[in-house]
């Protein structure tokens, strides 16, 4: 299938969540891929496939909108650091002339307002869709993608709290709830149907997850796995986020792992956080 897009720029690409949702992309040989990142191109070379280009950019106007030149498609994987800046992404992609904006939505959007008063970094993610949404009058599309919880990378750097090689997992509110995850190869496959099928996916945002399961449902899987039992220590949401928040008004960071994991749990009274109830554009 012949696609719109043949000039394709990514924007970051620097972290573990890009990889997994680019890799698709950088397997195809139909896109002429260019990378561009405040890193410099030999810190990246060896993270990525020889038919890349690279770019260094000092992120002003215009630096981006000269790395934008004659690009078809923008590819936006700024993490939580960069979203300040994610307005003049995008103002410079519509000047340079791009055609699509694919944004930094993922790994999930925070759509509950209990959820957007927790920390700084969820608030700021919401403007970046509604920021979008005012440049289609003038010609932009886009597409964002929010994926959920990736368990392949969830079970190796322990966010998902499940202790591998410990055989320690720490269950949340009993672990009744279901949980969305998403394997690696989802939001990878996601991003290359978009560039085939553009005009399925011309200003909206898509909900991506492989699996709906539980925690105890996990658990018997991984003991199941191994052939043996594992520890569990029992937490619920209240405790997690009241001990986080403590540590937030030091100046400690780390508690924002403990916040974000929050959002894949029941909050208080806050239905479950789960594709199907935040939109019908769940694919």
């Amino acid at each position: 299938m012949t696609s719109l897009f043949k000039n394709v720029t990514i924007v970051g690409a620097s972290g573990s969540i890009d990889n997994i949702l680019l890799d698709g992309l950088f397997a195809s040989s139909q896109f002429n891929i260019t990378i561009v990142s405040r890193v410099s191109p030999n810190k990246l070379k060896a993270l990525f496939p020889q038919n890349v280009a690279f770019l260094e950019s000092d992120f002003s106007k215009v630096g981006l909108e000269a790395a934008f030149k004659n690009q078809d498609l923008v590819i936006s994987t700024v993490g939580a650091m960069g979203f300040r800046q994610h307005e003049k992404v995008v103002d410079a992609a519509m000047h340079a002339g791009v055609k699509w904006f694919i944004l930094s939505e993922y790994p999930n959007d925070i759509p509950a307002d209990p959820i957007l008063g927790l920390f700084e970094f969820f608030r700021e993610k919401t403007p970046m869709v509604c920021y979008v949404q005012t440049k289609e009058a003038e010609g932009l599309s886009w597409t964002a993608i929010a994926a959920s919880g990736t368990f392949d990378c969830g079970l190796r750097n322990k966010f998902l709290e499940f202790d591998v090689a410990n055989r320690a997992a720490t269950i949340w509110n009993g672990g009744d709830k279901n949980r969305e995850i998403t394997y690696k190869k989802e939001p990878t496959q996601s991003v290359v149907s978009i560039l085939q099928h553009p005009e399925e996916a011309r200003n909206r945002c898509y909900y991506v997850h492989s699996v709906e399961i539980t925690q105890p449902e996990m658990l018997a899987a991984m003991e199941r796995a191994q052939e043996a039992k594992w520890t569990i220590v029992d937490t619920t949401t209240d405790t997690q986020v009241g001990e986080a928040s403590k540590k937030l008004e030091t100046g400690d960071a780390s508690s924002a792992f403990a916040l974000i994991r929050a959002t894949a749990t029941a909050f208080g009274n806050t239905p479950d956080l789960d594709a199907k109830s935040r939109s019908k554009k769940t694919v």
